[in-house]
């Protein structure tokens, strides 16, 4: 016979914690380790709660938006393109322990990665690409962040004016 209540103290794998995840009895998980993929595909009781869940590896925005409803608290390196990070929820993004644009982000896009209060500055990763307008028009602050030290800010217009081109270069 199944247990009415099943309450677990340290960490389990996801496939440990499906075992004991069942519609019929309550389980009571400290904390279930796995991939995107594997905590995406948990199944959890009416009664059943997972404290928290920790993402080994990256999670897409896609991935991120179920996974932070298998548990309390979520842990992962939210990976995936700018356009997709940006438009992502704050609960997807606060849950974050670092993110990573997979292509280039426009100015709008690094703000609001930047907005993530909950992951460092260190830890938000993206490569800049705008219109030379936007880039002239940003604070100095919003040019030097994204990869730090190998920051790479790219001009994406065809063609520029001598004056622009003559104002981007005092930037370098």
């Amino acid at each position: 016979p199944i247990p009415d209540s099943i309450t677990v103290t340290g960490s389990l794998t996801q496939a440990e914690a499906q075992v004991l995840l069942t519609p019929e009895g309550s389980a009571v998980l400290p904390t279930v380790t796995g991939t995107a993929t594997q905590i995406s595909s948990l199944t959890l009781g009416k009664t059943d709660s997972i404290t928290k869940v920790e993402v080994t590896g990256n999670a897409t925005v896609a991935e991120a938006k179920t996974i932070i409803t298998k548990g309390s608290t979520a842990s992962y390196i939210l990976r995936d393109t700018a356009k997709n990070l940006s438009e992502a929820s704050d609960a997807v993004k606060s849950s974050a322990t670092e993110i990573v644009s997979t292509d280039v982000a426009s100015l709008a896009q690094a703000s609001v990665l930047d907005a993530v209060e909950e992951v460092s500055d260190a830890k938000t990763k993206f490569e800049l690409k705008d219109t030379a307008s936007n880039i002239l028009a940003s604070a100095v602050s919003a040019l030097t962040r994204g990869l730090t030290n190998n920051n790479t800010v790219t001009v994406k217009d065809e063609s520029i004016t001598a004056d622009e081109a003559t104002k981007l270069r005092t930037l370098d």
